[in-house]
């Protein structure tokens, strides 16, 4: 885009990221998913949008464990969730701190998740 006029919105452009990780995580290709969210939210850290990089946090979060019926309890796989914990405790201090009640309970909901995914629930 060097030399175009055009203007990119940023925080629209880290939600269409957002979007498009969904859509690969739906298409069952979780670390391109890791890598758009990751992308996602970059740009809505930069665009300094707190709210929805602490939703793609979360989002992201649960990309970190497969269901148990797409694993063995105690694999590798399911217990790389600890990085997904990371993403969900930066999602709830950003929510806390903004006294989103709803966005505390989605973080506690995909923390819990987690945790039953890994079997320690």
């Amino acid at each position: 885009l060097a030399g175009s006029t055009a203007f990119l919105d940023p925080q629209l452009l880290g939600e269409c990221a957002a979007q498009l990780a969904h859509v690969l995580v739906m298409a069952g290709d979780r670390v391109s998913a890791q890598h758009q969210y990751a992308q996602a939210a970059r740009i809505l850290q930069a665009a300094e949008d707190v709210s929805t990089l602490a939703k793609v946090q979360c989002d992201m979060a649960l990309t970190y464990t497969v269901p148990p019926s797409a694993g063995v309890l105690g694999s590798p796989e399911v217990v790389a969730g600890e990085e997904g914990l990371q993403h969900v405790q930066a999602s709830m201090a950003a929510r806390e701190k903004a006294g989103h009640r709803l966005g505390i309970a989605d973080c506690l909901r995909v923390e819990g998740t987690i945790l039953c995914r890994r079997g320690d629930l």
